[in-house]
């Protein structure tokens, strides 16, 4: 039983680090995207931090933003159906 422990917190600690490491690659290419957007003239209206800010937070909702949720899921999922199947 403690072995099983031991494999849900190297678990946990894996679909954490691989969750953020996603998210903040993902973040980083996005706002690298809107500053290129930016630079050819889409955000006239706003001031670049408005604009980058406005954009951040619409992809803070984006459906890719949701599916990246999955990394913390999938693993625990995966592990519980094989121990249910398993056994």
């Amino acid at each position: 039983m403690v072995g099983f422990g031991r494999l849900l917190v190297l678990l946990a600690v894996m679909a954490i680090s691989g969750y953020w490491v996603l998210r903040l690659s993902l973040a980083s290419r996005k706002r690298e995207a809107l500053e290129a957007a930016w630079n050819e003239g889409a955000g006239d209206a706003l001031d670049f931090d408005a604009y980058l800010k406005s954009g951040m937070a619409a992809w803070e909702n984006s459906l890719p933003q949701r599916i990246l949720r999955l990394v913390m899921l999938l693993p625990f999922a995966v592990v519980g159906a094989l121990v249910y199947f398993a056994n």
